[in-house]
């Protein structure tokens, strides 16, 4: 039977079933539900550090994005991961960056020559869509900062965030280094933080799950500060809670340009991240047992 990824919907164990029953939806070119409003960048600002070679965007609903192209270096697997790992993260109500596809005008990628490198070739950008994660604050008018010195970790408001993430990352099997940014909130001399970049979760383009070392990472002291039975309950039960037909609306937003071919593998990998749920509480108090009091 032909697997139809834009136009779905499952009968009995979602994900566990290859059989699909047909309901029509309305798509736009890109597979996009149309119900979804397409943003276009209109200025671009500077490229950002990392593999992914991405950009500081502002684009016109007035926000600025970090923009990860559809053909940057580290494959269109990353952009499913950044995009499937944000939504997921807000299920569980962690601060996380808003993610949305973002097209780029040709005309602007023209003025500014916009590509990405692949080892010593350019590749030129396409239209998209390309990934977008929202910046929390406008960078124009505040100060929005990668990293936080360990004296500060107390006016972080969100704490308990880094340790519902860790559980998340193992469950997800992050292989990258937890990252966040950290603004000032309104009025005050504390700091928000906000979790970013999920493009290494699943063992990154591998599209695998497997239990990972624990290795010193940066954000141990945050994780073992905001640890708590009552984080570690509550983030086990709302990721037991997400439902199939959650993400299978999760899966109906992904632009097709990303999945081209990959449909079957990703819904393989989100019935085995549903069957991980049942050793997530182990796995995670395996390692955690030295931060939380007994």
């Amino acid at each position: 039977m032909t697997v139809d990824p834009w136009n779905f919907e499952y009968s009995g164990h979602l994900f566990r079933s290859k059989w699909f029953i047909r309901k029509p939806l309305p798509y736009d070119y890109c597979g996009l539900p149309t119900l979804l409003v397409m943003i276009s960048a209109r200025q671009v600002f500077r490229k950002m550090r990392g593999g992914s070679q991405s950009w500081l965007m502002q684009c016109d609903d007035n926000h600025f994005y970090v923009v990860k192209a559809s053909n940057n270096p580290q494959g269109r697997r990353t952009l499913v991961n950044d995009y499937l790992g944000s939504k997921l993260l807000r299920l569980i109500e962690v601060n996380t960056a808003e993610c949305t596809p973002i097209v780029i005008p040709e005309q602007l990628i023209g003025e500014q020559g916009l590509h990405s490198l692949y080892g010593e070739k350019a590749g030129c950008l396409d239209t998209g869509p390309h990934f977008g994660s929202r910046v929390p604050v406008n960078p124009e008018r505040q100060a929005i900062f990668d990293f936080l010195p360990h004296r500060l970790l107390p006016r972080i408001t969100n704490l308990s965030d880094f340790f519902a993430t860790f559980i998340f990352d193992q469950w997800a099997s992050n292989i990258d280094p937890r990252q966040a940014v950290f603004y000032r909130a309104r009025g005050s001399v504390d700091f928000v933080a906000t979790m970013i970049d999920n493009g290494r979760i699943f063992c990154g383009h591998r599209w695998c799950l497997k239990d990972l070392p624990i290795r010193e990472d940066f954000w141990d002291e945050a994780y073992r500060v905001g640890a708590s039975q009552q984080t570690l309950d509550r983030t086990i039960h709302l990721i037991s809670c997400i439902t199939e037909d959650t993400i299978a609306t999760i899966l109906r937003e992904i632009p097709a340009l990303w999945l081209a071919g990959d449909m079957e593998e990703l819904l393989r990998l989100v019935d085995s991240l549903f069957q991980r749920r049942r050793s997530l509480r182990a796995l995670v108090e395996q390692h955690v047992a030295r931060w939380i009091d007994t």
